[in-house]
C-alpha cells in the first residue's frame, strides 16, 4: 500500500523474452484471446470455451503497446502481451477475476511498469536471432483452440503457493489498532496497517511463530508524504509503542481472512508495524525492509539470525531465479520488495515451470497469481534490477506445530462424464499429511502427501452405470466428499432387421482387466426365437449362462494372472467376438532410484537400479526406462547386467557443448532418476618447452586458470604390456626420458584433477 523508504527505483516483474521475428508487431484482440484460452485450458484443465472468455480490458496502455486482460467467468484471469516483442503470457491465475477497481498498489505499479517495458522493447529494431523462445510460444499458443495441443503439466517442477488460502489485507479489521486518524481518513478511520507489516505478518502466520516475542520498542510517528511528495496534514500520529515480550500471539484464533474485527490479527499487525518503525498515514503506511524488517524478525520475534536481504542487482537472471526456487523448495516464503515510483512489499510463496512465480499482494487475495519473472530481452532497458527479498526466514527454534487441518472445498459434485479437481490443504508448517481415496474411480494424480500447506489434484472417472455414486478423499482426518451423477441408461437396441436367425450383436465388444481379474457381462442381441451359444477360447475365462434364445446376457469371470506376460482371450457368440485382455504380474519393483553426475565430455555411464526381484524368468519383460532428452541414449537390452538385487543398464551421454551445466530426469518403472552433467571447459592456449635433458615444461591457460608443470618425453617401445598410469608404467617411463625422439609421447595431467596421471598425448 505505502511507499517503502528506498533510493533505487523499479518494481517487480519483467514482461518477457523477445520473439524470434524480424520486427516487433502489435497483437490483435483475436490472437490475444486465442493465446489466453489455450493457456488457461493447458494450466487449469477446466475445458473453457470461447464463450467463457470476457471482453478484454487493456489497462493503462502506454502508446501502441497495450496488454490485454481476460476474465474466465470468475474462474481465473490472464494478462496477454499486446505486442509480440514480449513473451505472450505475462501473468495468470486459476481463480478470481480482474475488475480494474481498487487494485493492489504494487500490482497497479507493476502493470504500468509492464507497459513501459513492452513499449521500450517494441520501439527498438530486433532480429529473429535475438531469442527464439517467445516466437515458439506465440506460434504454439495462437492456434485455433480446436487445434491446440497442451503440453504435459510438469508438477514436479513447481511449488504450490505456501500461504495457501491466507489472504490478509491492510485496511478495515486488519488496521483496527493502527493509529486513529483525527479527521476520520484512511480505512475505517485508521491509518493503513502497511504493506511491510502485512507481508511480514502473513509469513509469521505461515510459520505460526513466535508464541511470544521479546523486548519492546517505542518511537514518534512523523508526518506522512503524499504521492506528489507533499506533506499530508495531521498525519503525524505521535508516540507508538509495543511490548512484544508480554504479548501472546494466538495463531490458532487467526483465520485466513477477516469479515469482522479480530483482536489477535490486529495486535499482530500493529506490533509488526511498530517493530519496523512504520510511518503511518491515511493513504498508505511505509517502512524499510532490508534493514528494519530483517532486524525486527531477529531481535523482536526470535527468527533465525541467518536470514538476510538479497538484492537482485547482485545476481544474474538465472542465479536469481534459482535462489528464489531454493527458498521455496525449502518451504520458506519470501518477503519480496520491488521499487518503481514507490516501493512495495508482498510475499513470493510459490512457482510453476521455469519463470512463473506466485505473489500474494497482501490485498485480501485480490489478483494473487503467477507472474512472469525474467530479465528483459535484448534491445530493451533493464526494468527489474531493483528487486529484493528477505531470504532464509525461519524460526530460530522450530516450534512444535499444532496440526489443525482444513480442506477446501469439503465436497464436490461431478456429472457422469467425470473430470478433475483440486483440494487446498491448510495446516501449519511441520504437519505432514497424506491423501487417500476410498474409491477406484477417484484417483489422486498429484499431492498424495505433503507437509504444511499444499494442494491435492485428483481425477474422477466416467460413471458407466445407471446409479449415482459417492466416494471420499481423506486428508489429515478431514474428509472431502465426491459425488457423481448416474450414467445414461443405454438406449434400446436397434430393431432386428430380419426374423430369421442371421443377425446377432454383442455389447460391449472389448474389456480389460488388471492382474487380479474380475467379473463382467456381455449383452447379446438376437431375434426372438433365435438361439445362440457362447464359447471361451481360454481356460482363464469362465462363462456363466453360455447359451440362450433371443436377447440375453452372458456373465463371465476372469481368473488372476500369475504370469509375467499379458494375455488375450476371446468369447465367441455365433459370428461375433468379444475380446478380453489382462495385465501381467510385474517381474520386479523399483525400490530406489539414483542421482548421477556426468563429466562435461559425456561418455557411457552405468545406471544401477536396486529392485525387489520377483523372478528373472525368461518371459520377464524389459525394465521400463523412459528418456525424454536427445543428449541421452539407452544401450540395447542385451547389454543389461543383472544380479540378485540390481539391474545395470548403460546410457550414452553426449558431450555438453555449453559452459552451463545441464540436468534431466529419466524414469525407471515410474521412479525418477536425475542425471546432472557439468558444463564444458574451454582450453585457452599455452606453451611447452623441451630442455636438453628431455624435461618438458608446460604453461597452460584453461578456463581462466593458469596451470604449470614439468613432464618427461620417453619411448614406448617395449612397454605395450604395462598399464598406463600403473606404478610399473611410471617407473619404466622415468628411466626412458629422452630428447630428440620422434617416437616419444608427452605424459600429461588432467587439469581438472590436479597432478594425477590420466593419459598420453602423442607428439614429436
Amino acid at each position: 500500500m505505502k511507499k517503502i523508504a528506498k533510493i533505487a527505483l523499479l518494481l517487480v516483474m519483467v514482461a518477457g523474452i523477445l520473439v524470434n521475428t524480424s520486427w516487433a508487431a502489435p497483437v490483435s484482440q483475436d490472437t490475444a484471446k486465442k493465446v489466453a484460452l489455450n493457456w488457461m485450458n493447458e494450466k487449469s484443465n477446466k475445458g473453457f470455451t470461447s464463450g467463457d472468455v470476457s471482453a478484454p480490458t487493456d489497462a493503462k496502455r502506454d502508446s501502441s503497446s497495450p496488454y490485454y486482460i481476460f476474465n474466465f467467468n470468475s474462474n481465473g484471469w490472464a494478462i496477454i502481451s499486446g505486442d509480440d516483442v514480449a513473451y505472450p503470457v505475462i501473468a495468470y491465475s486459476e481463480t478470481g477475476a480482474y475488475t480494474n477497481t481498487t487494485l493492489p498498489p504494487a500490482f497497479e505499479e507493476w502493470m504500468n511498469n509492464i507497459s513501459q517495458q513492452v513499449s521500450s522493447s517494441s520501439n527498438k529494431t530486433l532480429r529473429s536471432s535475438d531469442n527464439p523462445k517467445a516466437k515458439v510460444a506465440w506460434d504454439r499458443l495462437s492456434v485455433a483452440p480446436e487445434n491446440f495441443v497442451p503440453q504435459k503439466d510438469r508438477r514436479e517442477n513447481s511449488v504450490e503457493p505456501l500461504l495457501g488460502n491466507l489472504q490478509w489485507n491492510q485496511s478495515e479489521y486488519y488496521n483496527a489498532l493502527s493509529p486513529a486518524d483525527s479527521l476520520g481518513r484512511g480505512s475505517d478511520g485508521h491509518a493503513y496497517a502497511g504493506c511491510v507489516a502485512t507481508a511480514m505478518a502473513q509469513v509469521m502466520k505461515y510459520h505460526r511463530y513466535p508464541e511470544r516475542g521479546t523486548g519492546s520498542y517505542s518511537y514518534d510517528d512523523l508526518s506522512n508524504k503524499d504521492s506528489d511528495g507533499s506533506t499530508i496534514p495531521y498525519s503525524a500520529y505521535g508516540r507508538q509503542s509495543a511490548d512484544f515480550g508480554s504479548a501472546t500471539y494466538n495463531w490458532s484464533t487467526m483465520p485466513d481472512s477477516l469479515s469482522s474485527y479480530n483482536n489477535d490479527v490486529a495486535t499482530l499487525l500493529y506490533h509488526v508495524g511498530v517493530s519496523v518503525n512504520m510511518n503511518y498515514g491515511p493513504k498508505g503506511s511505509g517502512a524499510n525492509v532490508d534493514y528494519n524488517a530483517k532486524n525486527a524478525l531477529i531481535n523482536y520475534f526470535k527468527y533465525d539470525r541467518s536470514l538476510y536481504y538479497a538484492s537482485k542487482a547482485k545476481y544474474t537472471g538465472t542465479d536469481w531465479i534459482n535462489l528464489l526456487k531454493s527458498e521455496l523448495n525449502a518451504a520458506r516464503p519470501i518477503i519480496y520488495v520491488g521499487y518503481g515510483t514507490g516501493g512495495h512489499a508482498f510475499v513470493c510463496d510459490g512457482y510453476k515451470d521455469a519463470d512463473y512465480f506466485h505473489f500474494n499482494w497482501g490485498w485480501g487475495g485480490y489478483l494473487d497469481g503467477f507472474f512472469l519473472l525474467n530479465d528483459l530481452t535484448p534491445g530493451s532497458s533493464n526494468f527489474n534490477n531493483t528487486q529484493g527479498g528477505l531470504m532464509g526466514v525461519k524460526p530460530a527454534v522450530a516450534p512444535t506445530p499444532t496440526c489443525t487441518f482444513n480442506v477446501t472445498p469439503e465436497s464436490r459434485s461431478f456429472d457422469a462424464a467425470g473430470g478433475t479437481g483440486t483440494i487446498s490443504v491448510s495446516v501449519a508448517s511441520g504437519c505432514s499429511w497424506t491423501s487417500v481415496s476410498d474409491s477406484s474411480w477417484i484417483t489422486i494424480t498429484s499431492g498424495s502427501s505433503g507437509n504444511g500447506y499444499g494442494t491435492v489434484y485428483y481425477s474422477v472417472g466416467a460413471n458407466l452405470t445407471a446409479s449415482s455414486r459417492t466416494g471420499t478423499i481423506t486428508i489429515g482426518g478431514k474428509t472431502v466428499v465426491i459425488s457423481q451423477a448416474a450414467g445414461k441408461i443405454p438406449p434400446e437396441p436397434p430393431p432386428i432387421p430380419k426374423t430369421e436367425c442371421s443377425y446377432y450383436a454383442v455389447s460391449p465388444e472389448f474389456s480389460h482387466f488388471t492382474t487380479s481379474g474380475g467379473n463382467g457381462t456381455i449383452n447379446v442381441t438376437a431375434a426372438s426365437g433365435c438361439s445362440w451359444d457362447a464359447v471361451s477360447n481360454a481356460d482363464w475365462i469362465m462363462l456363466l449362462g453360455s447359451s440362450g434364445t433371443g436377447n440375453g446376457m452372458v456373465m463371465y469371470s476372469v481368473t488372476p494372472n500369475s504370469s509375467f506376460m499379458p494375455r488375450t482371450g476371446t468369447v465367441s457368440i455365433e459370428d461375433k467376438t468379444f475380446t478380453i485382455t489382462q495385465e501381467a504380474v510385474s517381474c520386479y519393483r523399483v525400490i530406489s532410484g539414483v542421482s548421477i553426475s556426468v563429466l562435461r565430455c559425456g561418455g557411457t555411464i552405468k545406471l544401477v537400479i536396486q529392485v525387489s526381484v520377483i523372478s528373472w524368468g525368461t518371459d520377464c519383460p524389459p525394465l521400463r526406462i523412459i528418456i525424454n532428452d536427445s543428449w541421452l541414449a539407452l544401450s540395447s537390452e542385451e547389454t543389461a547386467q543383472r544380479d540378485d538385487t540390481t539391474i545395470t543398464h548403460f546410457i550414452n551421454v553426449e558431450p555438453n557443448p555449453d559452459s552451463t551445466p545441464r540436468s534431466t530426469t529419466i524414469y525407471v518403472e515410474g521412479e525418477p532418476v536425475t542425471i546432472n552433467q557439468e558444463g564444458s571447459s574451454h582450453y585457452k592456449g599455452g606453451v611447452f618447452t623441451v630442455d636438453e635433458t628431455g624435461i618438458v615444461t608446460t604453461d597452460w591457460l584453461y578456463d581462466g586458470g593458469r596451470y604449470q608443470g614439468e613432464f618427461g618425453i620417453f619411448n614406448l617401445t617395449g612397454m605395450e604390456s604395462l598399464t598406463p598410469g600403473s606404478p610399473e608404467f611410471i617407473a619404466e617411463a622415468a628411466k626412458r626420458v629422452l630428447s630428440n625422439s620422434n617416437q616419444g609421447y608427452l605424459v600429461f595431467s588432467d587439469l581438472s584433477e590436479g597432478a594425477r596421471f590420466s593419459g598420453l598425448l602423442g607428439g614429436e
